[in-house]
């Protein structure tokens, strides 16, 4: 199972050896730039929600504007705030005040209806409207601004640093930026609520019943309507929240889980027509090229890493060297793995015993992904004689 590969790391240098430890393992899997290039969008990461390995990035720390994928900081100060999911929200005018001007989207509520909390959490979602947005900052705050308050302060907290929001809609302003790999740090933490997960993996939703719309408001998401509406591929695909401005251009942060990889993916300003979906078509593109990636489970923590047989002089014994970490990687299924190492198969024991070091690695078609130098210590002689013998010739020179 274990190739040696003398060739590499004949001169493999030692630094920092502990005895019986390892060194931090140097883990240099590049992203993947082909994923990326072909897209509409100007900026793009995609990482691995598990492991936090990055397929694929183009300009991920450029400043964009993130439009509506704002309402998933949105919904998530309202989802950490809710305490009874079914209480209502009375809509007023206030909330609705210049949304119709600024040709907001909204989910359909008017003044004087009586949503719950999830049907306001599923307008924002959906719909992306801004008017379920402002509800909320009206209901947990007391108004837009101080609710805008409570979201930068938890981007600081999730180490969005170079995120600043001015509204809960995300309708354009120069100071409300963003970037695709802080939208992604984002959208990993609201996975880790079960509501943001349900909510923004539906395809649709009917409210209950309002006074303005006693049947309840149909919702459909955005990001679904358009995939079904063009039958775009989109393989492995879970949820997403869209976007789109003309300074933001088309936008899309989304999830999907396709062998055995969980991945996040954020896109942003493809500057195309606002009813040309080019971050669906950068999705679906995206997406049948990760069909043929996959989670690869490279070394496992306690497998055996060598065996290195120790001649003594009237008998043998076996050190057996594990493996120290579990490795896993998303890697195209093409590509081609090794586990290679360069401890000997056999050693003869000395006077005294001897700290012996070696390398593992893993090689991907050619390149050294992972290494690791470890230390082993070949026992001395067991018997007394030949010792006493071997010291005997080392005094003599023979």
């Amino acid at each position: 199972m274990f190739k040696h590969l003398r060739s590499i790391y004949a001169a493999a240098a030692a630094a920092l050896i502990l005895i019986p430890g390892v060194l931090v393992p140097c883990y240099a899997l590049d992203s993947d730039p082909t994923l990326s290039q072909d897209l509409k969008s100007d900026n793009v990461i995609v990482i691995d929600a598990d492991s936090g390995q990055i397929l694929t990035e183009k300009n991920p720390d450029d400043r964009i504007y993130p439009a509506s994928m704002t309402k998933m900081m949105t919904a998530l100060i309202a989802i950490e705030m809710i305490q009874d999911p079914n209480e209502t929200i009375t809509i007023t005018k206030e909330m609705l005040a210049g949304l119709q001007e600024a040709n907001a989207s909204v989910a359909g509520f008017v003044a004087g209806d009586a949503p719950t909390m999830i049907d306001i959490l599923y307008g924002i979602a959906l719909p992306s409207g801004a008017d379920a947005s402002n509800a909320m900052a009206y209901h947990f705050a007391g108004g837009v601004a101080p609710y805008v308050e409570k979201m930068n302060a938890k981007a600081k907290e999730l180490g969005m640093n170079d995120t600043h929001f001015v509204n809960t809609t995300g309708l354009h302003n120069d100071d409300h930026y963003s970037t695709v790999r802080d939208i992604a740090k984002l959208l990993k933490y609201c996975l880790g609520h079960d509501t943001f997960r349900t909510i923004f993996s539906s395809a649709e939703y009917t409210t209950s019943p309002l006074r303005s719309h006693p049947a309840g408001i149909k919702m459909e998401s955005t990001a679904f309507s358009a995939i079904k509406k063009g039958n775009y591929p989109v393989p492995g695909f879970v949820g997403a929240k869209t976007g789109y401005t003309g300074p933001a251009g088309h936008c899309m942060a989304y999830w999907t889980s396709n062998n055995g990889m969980n991945l996040i993916c954020v896109t942003a300003h493809a500057a195309t027509g606002m009813y040309v979906p080019s971050h669906i078509t950068d999705a679906s593109s995206l997406l049948v090229k990760l069909d043929e990636w996959e989670k690869r489970t490279l070394l496992t923590a306690g497998d055996t890493a060598a065996k290195i047989t120790v001649h003594h002089a009237h008998e043998d014994e076996t050190i057996t060297i594990q493996v120290p970490d579990t490795l896993i990687a998303d890697l195209p299924k093409a590509s081609v793995t090794e586990v290679v190492q360069t401890f000997p198969a056999e050693v003869n024991s000395g006077i005294e015993p001897e700290d012996m070091q070696g390398t593992l690695a893993v090689v991907k078609d050619g390149q050294v992904i992972y290494q690791k130098d470890l230390m082993v210590q070949i026992p001395r002689e067991v018997s007394f004689w030949s010792r006493l013998w071997m010291r005997i010739r080392k005094m003599i020179g023979f």
